[in-house]
């Protein structure tokens, strides 16, 4: 196993500006203090945040990513949304993450333009990988990894992230795509994502569950942090 880990594994690349490496997905069961608790992550070593809420109005959508850019942009992080290009759009994001939910991700790439990222959910499956090339995308996300909160029964697990990066290197040998791993993702089980090829690990509840006054996310992202390999620094 090792053997093969280390042929997936690939060195730091930025993708239009972005770092990947450790990947902050809210969730509508942070929302109180939520701006707080993205700032005290990006201190500790978050270097992306996506923007998901499922419970809010596009102008409320757009205006907490607007607060999120604010703080995010001046430190060099990039911040994405999830699933509403007309949010992305109207609130000067810097991308948009789409799932199974956007099934036009041409439509997508014409609406945001060739200056933006997209990154689109695969769900492990190598031709939704292919599909996702063909639409312009700068990055996949894998379906989710381990059980979460969010997506307790969807889990692909590690080999799905391994035979993604199998399927890029023989299929796509010259485009290096970057594959985020997410979904019950946390310090303690994220080196086994990147020994399994992920380039990057996205968090939820891992990097934003602390208590008011929510200082204690700086803490939670330097730890998840500490587990990025050496050969992504």
């Amino acid at each position: 196993m090792l053997k093969k880990c280390r042929v997936l594994r690939t060195q730091f690349q930025r993708v239009k500006g972005a770092d990947l490496r450790l990947y902050l997905v809210t969730d509508d069961a942070f929302r109180e203090g939520l701006v707080e608790r993205i700032s005290y992550a990006i201190e500790g070593g978050v270097t992306c945040v996506q923007v998901r809420l499922k419970h809010e109005s596009d102008e409320s959508y757009a205006e907490l990513a607007r607060e999120v850019i604010g703080i995010a942009r001046p430190k060099g992080v990039k911040v994405l949304v999830n699933d509403n290009v007309n949010v992305a759009l109207v609130s000067g994001a810097d991308g948009v993450h789409v799932g199974e939910e956007e099934p036009d991700h041409h439509a997508i790439r014409k609406a945001m333009g060739p200056g933006k990222i997209i990154g689109v959910t695969v769900y492990g499956d190598p031709a939704l990988v292919d599909q996702a090339i063909e639409c312009g995308a700068d990055y996949v996300g894998t379906g989710a990894i381990f059980p979460s909160a969010t997506k307790p029964c969807s889990v692909k697990g590690l080999e799905s992230l391994s035979e993604v990066k199998r399927h890029l290197a023989a299929r796509h040998p010259l485009l290096k795509l970057p594959v985020v791993a997410i979904g019950g993702i946390t310090p303690d089980n994220a080196r086994l994502c990147f020994e399994h090829g992920a380039d990057s690990v996205a968090m939820v509840s891992a990097l934003l569950n602390a208590p008011p006054p929510y200082v204690g996310c700086s803490a939670l992202a330097a730890k998840a942090w500490s587990q990025v390999p050496e050969y992504l620094l």
